[in-house]
């Protein structure tokens, strides 16, 4: 698997591509993703993951 980034823009000091491709040269597939709008955290959010009972949790 393979990415390409592109089309960066700044969205509070943080540079954010507009452009995602992917490819999976083993199966000759791709995968392209162009964003046209992007909002980022214009309200506070909360995130709750479910974390499976089998994982095993690593902090750094």
């Amino acid at each position: 698997m393979e990415g390409k980034y592109s089309r960066f823009q700044n969205y509070e000091d943080v540079p954010i591509p507009h452009e995602i491709v992917l490819y999976d040269l083993v199966n000759k597939q791709n995968l392209k993703v162009e964003y046209r709008k992007i909002d980022v955290n214009k309200n506070s959010i909360e995130l709750k993951l479910d974390i499976p009972t089998d994982v095993k949790i690593i902090e750094w």
